[in-house]
């Protein structure tokens, strides 16, 4: 399977929202296979590009239980679940996600400083 970035899956959901869908089979190709982290991972891009945090969420869940100790799904939830209001899982998983991530050092220090900002505000009780 192939990665698609967050670019490309706004723009398919905009086409899909205006319901001038172009690419059905770039939308079908992003079903879930069992046992393809990629695949889930793909899913929990175009549905947060759908402004739909709580099935991306979801979704990359599953790609780390297939995928465990995979830094960028990390990384994506913590965002899933800061958009959802859901503080405790963005902490827990922005947390995880630099305990893991090897790569560029900024896209480490824009974690940090959203696992700061988090940590800082007071977390209502649900």
């Amino acid at each position: 399977p192939i990665r698609i970035s967050h670019h490309c899956a706004r723009a398919v959901a905009r086409e899909d929202q205006a319901g001038e869908n172009k690419c059905p089979s770039f939308l079908n190709a992003l079903q879930p296979k069992p046992g393809d982290a990629e695949v889930f991972y793909n899913l929990g891009v175009a549905r947060e590009a759908l402004n739909a945090p709580g099935p991306a969420a979801s979704a990359y869940a599953r790609a780390l239980v297939l995928r465990p100790g995979w830094a960028e799904a990390y990384f994506n939830l913590a965002k899933a679940h800061r958009d959802m209001g859901d503080k405790p899982a963005a902490i827990r998983a922005y947390s995880r996600f630099l305990h893991l991530w090897r790569g560029d050092p900024q896209v480490a220090q824009l974690a940090r400083r959203e696992l700061e900002r988090l940590s800082h505000e007071k977390i209502p009780s649900r």
